[in-house]
């Protein structure tokens, strides 16, 4: 039987007992008992005393927090192949926005043209929909343990609408993929992604992504961006991305902010400043960083979108006998590389384990480029391009702590969820393991960069609020019971570049929607997640 939610002033089912509470709010710390009933916290006191109807779970010596919210995630597909979500609640997280970057599952009309689109994709287990709202359903169907929100992706629009998807958009396409947007916007997605610098949306015009964007402004959605460029024209992106959420009137989301190497002196200030600017103006504005140092993406975006649309055969052909008409093509892994390529590492490649942890600049020599030897692994995995992944050394820990300290910061884990020994175990997406655990332990503890409660407000409440979750990402009574319990002198990051599938310590317990998915320190299996809705009355915006 389902249970009924809980409402204020029910008795608790659940009390955890002599915690810290520190709310999501940015609000001094206050040492209280959490009551817990079905879905809801419907308590909070200094002492909710013994009763002999509510379970006691010790919280002593610990903080009690909103579950942390992952506002840039890329687990659109690994969370309906492994719903168990380990990576994600061994760090505290109970909710994620997918869809990010302009890469995700739905709305598609051939799943196959997809596959380089979408991360953690499995050719052995099709997708089982087409519309956003099929995947909605997908997603509770299997009832994963965190909650899982979503973005409508810009380039998986472009793929369902267009034929070519590297160049401009023609008036009726531009009418189909606004079509598609407003059906998905109807099924409950939160907004709009692009990711602006990979192939499939490099052509797109401003006025495109505007005409999208209005539609999202209409239902108080969000725009998240992946800008144009990271690295030479990285503020100048940043501008476009300002420029078109201003006239579009829509709340933008800037992601993972940080320029690459390459990038103009005082980039990130500088991209900070006009972010500022905007706000002031009375832009809805704010932004996302990641917590690694380097990129990570899948090796196919060093081709243009019509080799990849081509198929093998195409490929093949193109890689063999053809290469010198991809030289104007420019990608991200050139980007990665703009500075040398003795930073950037193939770190997956199926079909040709031995050049896995290798550098573009090892495979490379005399006689072979560091495009040919991009292109040379590719060749190889024609059957599946989109398998091979690359990570680009790009950041420094001094740029993170920069942007973590602003009060319109939020961190992410730009990554896939899923579990070490889960039945996708052998995924790699370095980050998932381990983002929100370093984000305490370096900015909060180690370099002090944060208070707890101004990192806890950056982890839950402000992403919760900018996402437009209702009653998620704070601790109150009313709200949700999506909550962490840990001692933040323990939590630590135990993957490493080399092991990144290694689960986090210090969790104590982990609660979504009610279900404890983490409990004294041991993950449970159950599973309370669920998908949410914009729109519906538990996640109608109030602020």
């Amino acid at each position: 039987m389902e249970a009924i939610p809980g409402r204020v002033g029910d008795r608790p089912e659940v009390i955890l007992h002599g915690g810290v509470i520190v709310d999501g709010t940015g609000a001094r710390p206050f040492r209280g008992d959490v009551g817990i009933r079905a879905d809801r916290i419907v308590a909070i006191a200094p002492d909710l005393g013994g009763s002999e109807s509510a379970r006691q779970v010790d919280a002593t010596g610990c903080v009690v927090t909103p579950g942390f919210v992952d506002i840039h995630s890329h687990s659109d597909v690994t969370l309906v192949l492994d719903p168990a979500a380990e990576s994600a609640i061994a760090q505290g997280v109970t909710s994620e926005l997918v869809g990010n970057c302009g890469h995700g599952p739905a709305p598609v009309d051939r799943p196959e043209r997809h596959a380089d689109n979408i991360y953690g994709s499995d050719p052995t287990r099709p997708l089982g929909w087409t519309t956003f709202a099929g995947y909605l359903d997908a997603v509770d169907a299997v009832r994963p343990a965190v909650n899982v929100a979503a973005l409508v992706p810009h380039g998986t629009l472009r793929l369902t609408a267009m034929a070519d998807a590297g160049r401009p958009a023609t008036a009726d396409e531009r009418r189909t993929m606004e079509r598609l947007l407003e059906e998905s916007l109807d099924a409950g997605a939160f907004g709009l992604s692009t990711g602006l610098e990979y192939a499939t949306e490099g052509a797109a015009t401003p006025d495109e992504v505007e005409r999208l964007c209005r539609r999202v402004a209409r239902r108080d959605g969000l725009y998240a961006s992946h800008t144009r460029n990271k690295d030479v024209h990285a503020v100048e992106a940043v501008g476009e991305a300002v420029d078109t959420a201003r006239r579009a009137s829509v709340r933008l989301q800037v992601s993972h902010v940080l320029p690459r190497p390459g990038a103009p002196l005082h980039a990130l200030e500088r991209s900070i400043e006009r972010i500022d600017n905007a706000s002031a103006a009375g832009l809805d504005v704010a932004f996302d960083i990641h917590t690694r140092l380097f990129g990570f993406t899948n090796l196919s975006v060093a081709l243009p979108r019509w080799v990849v649309d081509g198929g093998p055969g195409t490929i093949r052909d193109v890689l063999r006998t053809r290469r010198a008409e991809l030289a104007d093509h420019r990608s991200i892994i050139d980007s990665f590389g703009i500075l040398g390529y003795d930073g950037v590492f193939i770190v997956d490649a199926p079909a040709t384990p031995e050049v896995a942890g290798r550098s573009i600049a090892e495979l490379s020599g005399a006689d072979r480029t560091p495009r040919d030897a991009v292109f040379d692994v590719l060749a190889a995995h024609a059957d599946r391009v989109d398998g091979p992944m690359c990570v680009g050394w790009s950041y420094t820990v001094d740029q993170i702590a920069t942007a973590a300290a602003h009060p319109r910061c939020s961190p992410s884990s730009d990554a896939t969820t899923f579990s070490p020994e889960g039945p996708i175990g052998q995924h790699v997406f370095h980050g998932a393991f381990s983002w929100a655990a370093w984000y305490i332990s370096t900015l909060v503890l180690e370099r002090q960069v944060l208070s707890l409660e101004a990192a806890v407000h950056r982890l839950t409440g402000l992403p919760a609020r900018r996402i437009g979750l209702v009653d998620r990402g704070v601790v109150t009574v009313g709200a949700y019971a999506d909550l962490a319990v840990f001692d933040p002198v323990e939590v630590r990051a135990t993957a490493t570049f080399d092991q990144p599938n290694r689960l986090a310590t210090g969790m104590r317990h982990v609660v979504t929607n009610g279900v404890f998915a983490l409990e004294d320190g041991r993950l449970t299996g159950r599973r309370g997640g669920q998908s949410l809705r914009h729109g519906t009355p538990t996640t109608r915006r109030t602020s």
